[in-house]
């Protein structure tokens, strides 16, 4: 497979699209990649991630800031709780009429005994054609570079090399704060 198409997502990472799958048994490392500025700099890489990896990386950032944020709403609801124990008091409940334990509704659907089975997993690897290059040091913006794959092996067995040109985009510029600068009315006397 070659590189189709390569495109930063940030200073840090490349995202590379190949125009064939990689073979699954096929193991892509950080050698197998070259990443050259204009000026035949060379941009060190840190890991090469698979799409799988990526989303890994994802839920389990979105999992942690979950877990954080119940930590922090525990904590919130804990302290407010001691505050409100000093001055709770308990009102006398009213009687209903019911019976202790009565249903108010129909009744609710049987439980079942075991929870479903997950669902079936892919006898074998599904094979990627998407690559993210992670990066040991920021690229520079407004800046081409070239990159070549050595030795990709696509699912059919055909080994090929290939080179992407690319180009960062520029940096971000601040908004200009609104023109000339205001007139303040008074007169500077030298």
């Amino acid at each position: 497979p070659g590189v189709g198409t390569a495109e930063p997502r940030d200073s840090t990472m490349v995202r590379l699209t190949l125009d064939r799958p990689l073979d699954t048994a096929f193991v892509v490392t950080a050698a197998l990649f070259t990443l050259k500025a204009a000026d035949s700099s060379v941009a060190p890489i840190a890991a090469v991630l698979t799409q799988g990896d990526v989303d890994r990386m994802a839920a389990d950032s979105a999992r942690t800031k979950a877990i954080q944020d119940s930590v922090q709403r525990a904590a919130r609801a804990d302290s407010i709780r001691r505050v409100d124990s000093t001055r709770t008091v308990v009102a006398p409940t009213r009687p209903t009429g019911r019976r202790p334990g009565a249903q108010t509704g129909p009744p609710s659907a049987p439980v079942p005994d075991s929870p479903p089975s997950p669902p079936a997993k892919p006898a074998s690897a599904i094979p990627y054609t998407t690559l993210y290059l992670q990066l040991a040091l920021p690229l520079k913006p407004a800046t081409s570079y070239r990159l070549r794959a050595r030795d990709l092996r696509s699912i059919s067995g055909a080994i090929r090399t290939s080179e992407r040109v690319f180009t960062t985009p520029r940096a971000a510029t601040r908004p200009d704060s609104g023109g000339a600068r205001r007139d303040t009315g008074t007169v500077r006397r030298d």
